[in-house]
């Protein structure tokens, strides 16, 4: 899954509007897949909540472009199909951009 096409990069010349579109696509698309059923770790249980902490981070100071590059960074880390990870993801996606008016639920 992905979150910018192929070739773009989580740089500030991305624009933050560019990438608040980006952010609520990928929402969209992580909020309708499945969960994985069988449970898996890659490092720790909890590894994956320093990740979390950024994304909300930089989504409370309204950097859309490094909460892209945060959420590329838990991708590459961690499976996001866990449902741990999934619901986390999710659900700060869902209030901070239900907060900003980017999205109608």
């Amino acid at each position: 899954m992905r979150i910018l096409q192929k070739g773009e990069k989580a740089g500030r010349s991305l624009g933050q509007n560019y990438a608040l579109v980006a952010l609520k696509q990928f929402y969209m698309k992580l909020n309708m897949a499945k969960v994985e059923k069988q449970y898996f770790i890659r490092s720790a249980h909890l590894s994956y909540l320093w990740d979390i902490i950024k994304i909300k981070e930089a989504l409370l100071k309204r950097d859309y472009v490094w909460t892209c590059h945060e959420l590329c960074d838990i991708i590459h880390n961690e499976d996001i199909f866990q449902n741990r990870i999934k619901c986390n993801i999710t659900d700060l996606l869902r209030t901070c951009l239900k907060a900003e008016g980017a999205y109608d639920f």
